[in-house]
C-alpha cells in the first residue's frame, strides 16, 4: 500500500470517516469490533446487513521488529511505531474502499447488490461471501462448472437477448465487440445499438464476463 506509506491518518479517525460515510449514505446502525489481529465494521443500509472484516498485522511479527535489507533489531518503541502505522495503513485503506463503493453505487456505475453482495450477511451470521467461496472452490477441483450461460430457447431468443438486454448494449458500447465460438455456417447479422452491427453465429455460444451473470 505505497499510497499509504506515510500515512499520518489515525486509526481512529478512519473508523470515525467510516461511520460518518455510511451514515450519509442512509446508513441506519452501526458497529464496530476488534481483537487480536482482525476487526469488524457492520452497517445496515438499504435492508441489508454488511459485514467487512479487516485483517490487522501481529505486534510480533518480524516486520516491525527488524530494519528492511540488514535486519537489524528495532527498540521497542520503533517496533510499535511500525506497527501502528500497518494498521492506520489497513483502516485508510478500507474507509477509500466503502467509500469508493458508496460513490460508484449513487453515480450509477454499479447497483448496491453488485458492490456489496460479498458482505451482505446470512441468517446464520456468515457473509455471502462465506457461503459461496467454498463451493467455487470445490466446483473448480471437481471440474463441475456450469456454463457460463444457461440455455435460452434457441437462435430466435439469443437474438432478442443480444438487441434488448441493457446491459449487452452497455457492453458492446465498451468493447465494442464479442468474442465467440462454436458456430454453423449460418451467420446472420444482429444490431446490438443503433449505428452498430455484428455478424455473429446463428448457434452461438458466448464467452460472456461475469458482468452478465
Amino acid at each position: 500500500m505505497q499510497y499509504a506509506k506515510d500515512m499520518s491518518v489515525s486509526s481512529e479517525q478512519s473508523q470515525a470517516e467510516i461511520r460518518k460515510v455510511v451514515a450519509r449514505y442512509g446508513a441506519t446502525k452501526f458497529a464496530y469490533l476488534e481483537e487480536d489481529e482482525r476487526a469488524a465494521i457492520m452497517f445496515e443500509i438499504q435492508n441489508r446487513r454488511i459485514k467487512f472484516l479487516l485483517p490487522l498485522p501481529g505486534k510480533n511479527d518480524s516486520v516491525f521488529w527488524e530494519t528492511p535489507g540488514r535486519k537489524l533489531k528495532r527498540t521497542p518503541d520503533s517496533a510499535f511505531r511500525e506497527w501502528e502505522q500497518a494498521c492506520r495503513q489497513r483502516w485508510r485503506a478500507l474507509a477509500l474502499a466503502i467509500k469508493a463503493k458508496l460513490e460508484a453505487v449513487e453515480s450509477g456505475i454499479a447497483t448496491f447488490e453488485e458492490e456489496f453482495l460479498a458482505y451482505v450477511v446470512m441468517p446464520d451470521g456468515l457473509t455471502v461471501a462465506e457461503h459461496v467461496m467454498p463451493n467455487i472452490e470445490r466446483a473448480y477441483l471437481t471440474g463441475n462448472m456450469p456454463p457460463l450461460l444457461p440455455a435460452i430457447g434457441g437462435t430466435s431468443a439469443v437474438t432478442n437477448w443480444l438487441t434488448h438486454d441493457p446491459r449487452i448494449r452497455r457492453f458492446t458500447r465498451f468493447a465494442g465487440f464479442f468474442f465467440c465460438w462454436g458456430c454453423s455456417a449460418q451467420r446472420r447479422t444482429i444490431e446490438t445499438q443503433p449505428g452498430f452491427a455484428c455478424r455473429i453465429p446463428a448457434d452461438i455460444f458466448f464467452r460472456v464476463p461475469l458482468l452478465f451473470s
